[in-house]
């Protein structure tokens, strides 16, 4: 059993069904974001923080199929839809990374894999937004 769908099994009791019939690690993320999507409308922060925390382990990790599959299926657009909205209540979903995630590894997410998703002119508000620091240096 590959370690994406081990891991969601052991965070996600309440989905074995859907994450056992998941093709693959693209289609788990889809299965999140709409649950994510769900979470948000019924105020459920421990489904949300659930979610971002089994993100923050897929995107911790190197480069692979699932952190690109984290990207493409929910924090892109998670990023392209709330953070650019003019909607207060659509943006907050984006700002709540800041809630979730403590600001080392939310800089750390932001400088390997966000900052390039955001305009040029909105990435120091998002930055500054969220209390995302300097990048790392190598």
């Amino acid at each position: 059993m590959s370690a994406w769908r081990r891991v969601a099994l052991e965070r996600f009791p309440g989905l074995q069904a859907e994450i056992n019939g998941a093709a693959d690690s693209a289609d788990l993320w889809r299965i999140l974001r709409a649950e994510l999507d769900r979470a948000y409308s019924h105020e459920e922060p421990a489904t949300i923080r659930a979610i971002h925390d089994y993100g923050a382990w897929t995107l911790s990790h190197p480069r692979s199929e699932t952190t690109a599959a984290a990207m493409s299926e929910c924090y892109s657009r998670l990023i392209d839809e709330s953070w650019t909205s003019d909607s207060a209540e659509e943006r907050r979903k984006a700002l709540d990374l800041a809630l979730y995630w403590d600001a080392e590894l939310l800089t750390h997410i932001y400088w390997s894999h966000f900052h390039s998703l955001l305009p040029k002119h909105q990435q120091r508000e998002f930055i500054a937004e969220l209390g995302i620091g300097k990048p790392p240096r190598n």
